[in-house]
């Protein structure tokens, strides 16, 4: 099935059927072959490097390229989302290829051959926070501009259990549970390059395997130790990792030996700064890539003044980036946290739940309008109604209260229809579930959450 209308989906002009190749640095292929597998896609490249090209080849719809002179980029854009830019050298991204509508193949350096890398250099970032941060929740902060998205920690027990699945229906890789249709982790190809998998471990060997299985659908591995909380703590995951720097180091060396993927952590204060710049310097030694630091100890809580200061004591004696956490709630607190500590990047939690906008320069929308956006992406991702409803509720206790009529009506909800009605997406909720088989994962639907007139009128 085509593209819809420019009239619904705004896919900008409409180009050649083929586009000649040549071996300048600025050929441009614009290819409405390509728009079928795309929909919302813009297509940029191509830039061609090497010599020995005799010709002007023609690329169509479905070829194959696999000169050992020149090497292909195809710059993939969103119109709206602008998640940056993609290179796509490898047999070994075939997906990609496919969603591109052709195979751009160079025998010779793929950056898959060699390992991954990440910049954590002035990054807006959206903290792991458990049975929020998944594919909706992630998706919608880089909508509104973060550069980096946690996933809620998953414990390595659980990974070690799943096998890996392409979910053709709505376009993502699930991680589902053996024998069960229970979906652990979800992810999709547009948050590739941003993505972190946060992992809650208390064994190296354990950690590396769950992490095998999930590294080449990700940017980063980071290793939970600061989570406080009990069941994470009972099993000498999270926060109680702090007392236990062998353990810290066996685990961190053994991914980072075992890995191109970036490794980092994400740690909480010690009782001295002393103590926490010690821990820090141990951990960088490790060889990890970046160190996230949330400005509180294991025994205060959220109402608890974050600690800036002894931030900026472990980013003074440390050579690696550093990610602060701690009490933004306000876009220009991400600046003013920067400055004070002299940190890399900030990460953000509840002021992103509250309103994930925060990510936003050009300035905060109305939560009603952003708690819209995140029921829609709810339902285009088919995401857990357990894992939606909980994240609405975190909403609307932080602005009104669950005992009011919208509150009382989230408790009810048991699917993401009644949750459609509620929130006034019926015609949106109906449209996703009639052209899921039909499109097949081909990215059409998924345009649907990017405009205002998903549907024809």
């Amino acid at each position: 099935m085509g593209p819809r209308s420019r009239r619904s989906y705004d896919h900008g002009p409409v180009a050649e059927e083929t586009t000649e190749m040549s071996s300048n640095d600025n050929t441009t292929l614009r290819t409405n072959s390509l728009l079928p597998y795309l929909g919302f896609y813009e297509i940029y490249p191509l830039q061609t490097y090497g010599t020995g090209l005799d010709s002007k080849p023609t690329l169509k719809r479905g070829d194959i390229t696999t000169s050992p002179w020149c090497t292909v980029y195809l710059v993939l854009e969103y119109r709206r989302w602008c998640f940056g830019y993609r290179k796509i050298r490898s047999e070994s991204d075939p997906l990609t290829a496919l969603h591109a509508g052709l195979f751009a193949i160079s025998p010779q350096g793929s950056e898959f051959y060699g390992a991954k890398k990440m910049d954590y250099e002035n990054k807006l970032v959206l903290a792991p926070m458990v049975r929020v941060g998944t594919l909706p929740f992630r998706l919608l902060s880089a909508q509104y501009g973060a550069d980096i998205t946690y996933g809620e920690e998953i414990i390595d027990h659980k990974l070690v259990k799943c096998e890996r699945q392409i979910n053709e229906s709505i376009g993502s890789t699930d991680f589902v549970e053996k024998g069960t249709k229970n979906v652990v982790f979800r992810t999709c190809h547009e948050e590739r390059n941003r993505v972190v998998f946060q992992m809650g471990t208390s064994d190296a060997v354990r950690a590396l395997s769950a992490a095998q299985i999930v590294c080449k659908d990700i940017a980063a591995v980071d290793i939970n130790m600061g989570c406080p909380k009990s069941f994470s703590m009972s099993g000498g995951m999270g926060a109680a990792l702090l007392a236990k720097p062998l353990l810290i180091h066996d685990i961190l060396t053994t991914l980072k030996r075992n890995l191109s993927t970036p490794i980092t952590c994400k740690i909480r204060l010690l009782k001295s700064t002393q103590d926490t710049v010690e821990l820090a310097r141990r951990i960088e030694k490790t060889g990890v890539s970046a160190i996230a630091v949330h400005g509180r100890r294991v025994a205060d809580r959220p109402r608890d003044p974050a600690k800036w200061s002894e931030i900026a004591d472990v980013v003074a004696a440390l050579s690696i980036p550093v990610i602060a956490n701690g009490d933004v709630f306000e876009y220009e607190d991400f600046q003013r946290f920067k400055v004070a500590t002299g940190a890399s990047s900030v990460m953000v939690a509840r002021g992103a739940l509250w309103n994930a906008s925060i990510f936003s320069s050009k300035c905060k929308l109305p939560w009603e309008d952003v708690k819209r956006e995140y029921v829609r992406k709810s339902i285009l991702w088919d995401n857990d109604i357990r894992s939606t409803k909980h994240t609405l509720k975190e909403m609307i206790t932080h602005y009104s209260s669950l005992e009011l009529p919208e509150g009382k009506a989230v408790t009810r909800s048991e699917t993401s229809a009644d949750l459609a009605k509620l929130y006034g997406e019926e015609k949106y909720y109906q449209f996703v579930n009639e052209n899921r088989s039909l499109l097949n994962g081909n990215r059409q639907i998924y345009y649907a959450s990017m405009g205002d007139h998903y549907i024809q009128n």
